[in-house]
């Protein structure tokens, strides 16, 4: 069809004097058909840098999780291991590291159940079949992105906001990680798709709401601080929609405010009430009480006097700049703004709306963004929409000639700073080399059907996950009144502790030290000493402390 389509234009633009047999195209036809070579060029060269953005990724596909973050990874990997091991449950889903009833449901395990299937499909290791996953959902969310930016921008700042966005070093690490955040990002992406759908419909208004509600819905329950930012991107823009329907025909712009007061409710509705759920079933235990939303009000929010710290804007300029894009972001930013400026309607409003996001979210959840620089995957999609229009502002004020020669420079500033950080972070943390040699000896000792209670200083569930077997580990200050309860009732026979001299080991009348290392001691117990009438620990253990 596209050769048809050039052979018809240059027969048009051919010169009227001479006959068909000796028709020279003009200069019109020759720039056409040599901007058509060109385009065919540029297009090969995306499809190339798309396909190879995958060979970085796939380095140390089969290592450990115990790079950044190991503790999240490992806390994600073990829900796909039992999901593998006893079957997938959606709403109590494993996490057995709390004792109990082996749950504490954060996310709505979506991610987790596709890694579970891609195990039964014959992948062995849970750390690959996690890894696999999260690209899987990471280029979806690269091919959501593209179909965003496409409804406001034209085809070339698709094509750069895409690169772009494969190439930030951030998220060459990220995607390749066992984590829940590009999942939540491709559905987060995937309703403002069906949101800017919405807006532009003059039929088929139920499509695109069920679309969005549904779309939502869904990067909701998978995490909702990641869809804050997706919220307030578009605010500007469902704001603009409904100031331009004002005036043209209200019957039209009702119905449209309505579709969208809709698909805004109905996925926060769906959100909360996976929340109130999670929080019932955490508060539920003794032993994940201190993880409802209202136990971590403070660490979620942060105090004001962090939001308005130099270190903690400093930090997140750094993340921001530093490691999502680059900091020739200083000079492209404001040929950005300056584009949006002179845009119109939606065009304008996307950018204005992303620049408002990523420092309003960091305003909400601040201690957040403080600590886990993973949740700031939410902020890549606005980043690169946003240096891909100041790009291509600077290159369209350029002379023709120079502008292929940038495109490569950009193209090879891409690769190699790309392979520079990725290098830098991809390697496991030095701090948690002990991992698996020591949590297979905990798994040596320790039998299939027997579950393991750790007092730890944190409940790092990495050393845990790699035992493949259950456990609680205690949090000397967060200890419950009916532990020992709770141990009478169980298999617990391994207890882990980080205490020469733990008092806990005064629970039971036989213990064995079997392995020692990195500062952490393994014990195989036996005998609790507990009453077996009335369940009262005698009065030695009345005042155990935290150590």
């Amino acid at each position: 069809m596209f050769r048809r389509i050039k052979a018809l234009i240059l027969r048009v633009l051919a010169r009227p004097d001479e006959t068909a047999d000796a028709a020279q195209p003009s200069a019109l036809a020759r720039l056409l058909a040599g901007t058509a070579r060109w385009r065919a060029v540029a297009w090969a060269i995306f499809v190339l840098l798309v396909a190879w953005s995958v060979v970085p990724r796939l380095d140390e596909s089969d290592a450990p999780v115990l790079d950044h973050h190991g503790f999240r990874q490992a806390q994600t990997a073990m829900t796909i291991q039992w999901m593998v091991r006893d079957g997938i449950e959606m709403f109590a889903y494993p996490l057995p590291v709390f004792g109990p009833p082996w749950t504490a449901p954060m996310e709505f395990p979506l991610y987790q159940a596709s890694a579970a299937l891609l195990v039964h499909a014959g992948i062995e290791s849970v750390d690959v079949a996690g890894r696999i996953t999260h690209l899987i959902y990471f280029y979806l969310s690269a091919a959501m992105l593209a179909l965003v930016t496409l409804r406001v921008f034209p085809d070339r700042i698709a094509a750069v906001a895409v690169l772009l966005y494969l190439y930030s070093p951030f998220n060459v690490f990220w995607s390749r990680t066992v984590m829940i955040e590009f999942t939540a990002v491709f559905f987060a992406l995937s309703y403002v798709w069906a949101m800017l759908g919405l807006i532009d419909a003059r039929r088929r208004w139920v499509g695109w709401t069920v679309l969005a509600c549904v779309a939502g819905s869904m990067g909701y329950l998978t995490k909702l601080t990641t869809m804050l930012p997706f919220d307030l991107m578009l605010a500007p823009v469902i704001l603009w929609a409904i100031w331009r329907d004002r005036a043209t025909d209200s019957a039209m712009a009702l119905r449209r405010i309505g579709a969208m007061c809709v698909a805004v409710v109905v996925p926060l509705a769906v959100g909360l009430l996976w929340t109130r759920y999670a929080d019932a079933v955490k508060a539920a235990s003794p032993y994940t009480q201190h993880l409802t939303s209202e136990a971590l009000r403070g660490w979620n929010f942060g105090s004001w006097g962090q939001r308005f710290s130099g270190e903690f804007w400093q930090r997140m300029i750094v993340r921001l700049i530093g490691e999502m894009t680059s900091f020739a972001a200083w000079i492209v930013l404001p040929f950005a703004i300056w584009e949006a400026k002179r845009a119109s309607g939606r065009a304008r409003w996307i950018v204005a709306g992303s620049l408002m996001a990523v420092p309003a979210t960091l305003l909400v959840f601040t201690n957040l963004h403080w600590v886990h620089d993973y949740y700031q995957a939410a902020f890549t999609p606005m980043l690169a929409i946003t240096m891909a229009v100041g790009l291509v502002a600077i290159v369209r004020r350029l002379p023709r000639a120079p502008r292929s020669t940038l495109a490569l420079l950009i193209c090879i500033f891409l690769l190699g700073r790309t392979e520079t950080w990725y290098q830098h972070v991809v390697s496991p943390a030095p701090s948690a080399a002990w991992i698996p040699e020591f949590a297979a000896e905990v798994a040596r000792v320790t039998p299939a059907d027997e579950w393991i209670l750790a007092n730890v200083p944190h409940w790092d569930p990495s050393w845990a996950y790699y035992t493949s077997r259950r456990s609680l580990l205690y949090v000397a200050d967060r200890m419950p009144a009916d532990l020992v309860q709770t141990l009478r009732q169980g298999r617990f026979h391994t207890f882990v502790t980080v205490h020469s001299d733990d008092p806990l080991l005064d629970l039971w009348r036989t213990r064995e030290l079997v392995h020692e290392s990195n500062n952490r001691y393994v014990y195989r117990v036996d005998d609790l000493i507990v009453d077996p009438v009335d369940g009262q620990s005698p009065p030695p253990f009345l005042d155990l402390v935290d150590r």
